[in-house]
């Protein structure tokens, strides 16, 4: 390492050292310390608060909050500086023959991962993770937590989105969580204020257009009870509420599988619940507006994930009202809640002619399938959510052609890997235009970008108390992006290439690869030969199916190659065996132009150790289908 570098991060180590002893800072003691950090960092035109008239404003640096903000920085500084040798490269050989590599952050994963990944190699390192906690997740009053270690107020909200995707985890190692979470749910959606909004899109849908929907940020009180954020201001979304609509009603299905059903579980306030979410999504047609899975801004030509959560969500409708004509009590209470709902506003009845929701899936299911390539239809953006289309079950082909249905599920995810991946995962989006109170915004992703939660201002390259400032005041008002105002203001100072590197992405592409690999696999079983486009569709899927998963298993947290624990992009120590809901961009001690990632402030999340636990169960299910005697040589 350069002398000039060494000599940074001894002064660097020494002011944390100052600031972490807790000691009062005071002339003429300490002044010396922050003339020196104004010189490196600071500037008297940026008014970064450290002097005052020239000497050192100590009443200022004095005051907590600001003396941990300035210590948190200086570490996630240095951390991003020696971070880059302490993680491992690994290089993968796809069927193109092309090379890429990514970085694994945990020494043990990567001795998994350099070995061939067969069913009993692999099997122990889903093993290891499960008994380290990769998989575990943490609850309040059974609500799963978005992230166990939140790194801002803004992610202590409740999605019904993320516990939606939950669910399937919780239902196998959770199961005391299942019920009484979905009952929550259900109490919050009838509750006084998402009754009124589920009126006032009954009675003129247009209203939804106009934010005056259901709401799908939550915040929970002390005793339990989740209730409307009033800040957030974009509730134009429909993934949410049909990802969750779709878990009551595998869950009821799961439930009546049981041989004596606990019939008490499926409540009065879920049933009202499960009708009135397949209505609302009903009223609003097969492809409305969506602010999208990332909550920004609304999109009015509609986006093909949310449109393949509906779907699914109505698909496994159908599938429980033709399970209830076995259960005649259960489903009489059903088509009584609707009766209510239709003689209180003008509505088509669904449950008694369950066509009405086969028209809808049919029309829908059109749309995406003619848009498959195109996620955000009126405008020229490549997203990640598009990675999620793949990975679920709607049909993409135009007659349930199960190869034409995969290739077109490889196009998607071709386009994901040739602009969005990189070595730390992927990012949400790419670069795109857009309009905004009649000015065009060239945006990127600016949520979790570069020092986001540092008091590097990225425009100057300066230091600047004002920024946390900032930073409190958007949370207090809303913690979103979703605010046109504050939007724009995130978009000032940021680049494409510093966008935050999300794991969630990468795990949905193992588990799309995997589902179609399986569906070739058991299409394939007891047949004695198989055709060259069978044999080239199963390679190609496993070969990208692997690759994904030692992806999604890379970004798993560990401890540094000294045995210490390295500090997340916000200068706090992570946590370990955890996948962190990005890797961020931090500045390093080398210099303004100079970066690194690091793991993300909000340790663990939920969403993506689910998704990534079912990616590794399907992954484990065709390696033991390829290693058994059932299928033909491929």
């Amino acid at each position: 390492m350069p002398q000039y570098l060494n000599d940074k991060k001894r002064f660097i180590i020494r002011m944390i050292e100052v600031l972490a002893s807790g000691e009062p800072l005071s002339a003429p003691k300490h002044s010396a310390l922050f003339i020196e950090l104004e010189e490196f960092l600071g500037s008297r035109r940026c008014n970064s608060g450290l002097l005052k008239n020239g000497t050192p404003d100590f009443e200022f640096l004095n005051r907590k909050e600001n003396r941990t903000a300035l210590q948190n920085t200086l570490s996630a500084m240095l951390e991003a500086t020696v971070y880059p040798q302490n993680i491992h490269q690994l290089s993968h050989y796809r069927r193109d023959r092309s090379k890429t590599v990514f970085k694994v952050n945990n020494n043990l994963v990567y001795k998994h991962l350099q070995k061939n990944l067969e069913f009993e190699s692999f099997q122990k390192l889903f093993k290891l993770g499960c008994n380290r906690g990769v998989f575990s997740l943490s609850f309040e009053h059974h609500i799963p937590k978005v992230t166990e270690r939140a790194g801002s107020l803004h992610m202590t909200r409740k999605w019904p989105r993320d516990h939606a995707a939950m669910l399937p985890l919780i239902s196998e190692r959770y199961a005391a969580e299942l019920w009484p979470g979905l009952q929550a749910w259900a109490e919050a959606y009838c509750a006084p204020e998402e009754q009124n909004a589920f009126a006032a899109v009954f009675k003129f849908p247009q209203n939804y257009g106009k934010n005056l929907g259901i709401s799908h940020v939550f915040w929970m009180d002390k005793n339990g009870v989740l209730t409307r954020d009033q800040n957030w201001h974009m509730n134009q979304r429909t993934e949410s509420h049909a990802a969750l609509l779709y878990g009551f009603a595998q869950s009821i299905l799961q439930l009546l599988e049981n041989p004596r059903p606990k019939f008490k579980l499926i409540s009065p306030q879920i049933i009202q619940t499960v009708v009135q979410l397949t209505h609302y999504l009903y009223v609003l047609g097969p492809s409305p507006a969506s602010c999208g899975p990332w909550e920004e801004i609304a999109f009015s030509g509609g986006i093909n994930w949310d449109c393949a959560c509906v779907i699914e969500a109505f698909q496994k409708m159908n599938e429980l009202l033709l399970r209830l004509h076995f259960e005649l009590p259960i489903l009489n209470k059903f088509l009584q809640a609707e009766k209510k709902l239709l003689e209180k506003f003008r509505l088509e009845p669904l449950l008694e002619n369950p066509s009405k929701l086969k028209q809808y899936i049919a029309a829908s299911q059109k749309t995406v399938a003619d848009n498959y390539l195109n996620e955000f239809r009126e405008i020229k953006r490549i997203d990640a959510s598009s990675v999620m289309l793949a990975a679920s079950d709607i049909d993409l082909s135009s007659c349930g052609n199960i190869y034409e249905n995969i290739k077109k599920r490889l196009e998607i995810l071709k386009i994901f890997q040739d602009n969005l991946l990189g070595e730390f995962g992927a990012r949400r989006y790419n670069r795109f235009q857009c309009r905004i109170d009649n000015k065009d915004i060239d945006s990127c992703d600016s949520y979790l970008n570069l020092n986001s939660d540092l008091l590097l201002d990225n425009q100057s390259g300066r230091f600047y108390f004002g920024k946390r400032e900032r930073i409190v005041q958007i949370e207090k008002c809303g913690g979103s992006v979703s605010l046109i105002k504050d939007y724009i203001f995130r978009q000032k100072g940021f680049s494409e290439k510093t966008s935050a590197q999300w794991g969630l992405p990468v795990s949905y592409a193992a588990l799309a690869f995997g589902k179609m690999l399986n569906k070739l696999l058991n299409e394939c079983r007891g047949r004695k030969h198989i055709t060259p486009e069978e044999s080239n569709l199963i390679k190609t899927c496993l070969n990208g199916e692997e690759e994904y998963i030692k992806r999604s298993y890379a970004g798993i947290t560990g401890i540094k190659i000294d045995g210490s624990i390295p500090y997340r992009a916000n200068g706090t120590l992570t946590d370990i065996w955890k996948k962190p809901e990005a890797y961020q961009a931090v500045t390093t001690l080398r210099g303004r132009a100079d970066f690194a990632f690091l793991p993300g402030v909000n340790s663990h999340l939920g969403w993506d150790a689910a998704i990534c636990y079912q990616a590794s169960q399907i992954f484990l299910k065709n390696l033991e289908l390829l290693e058994s005697e059932t299928l033909p040589s491929i």
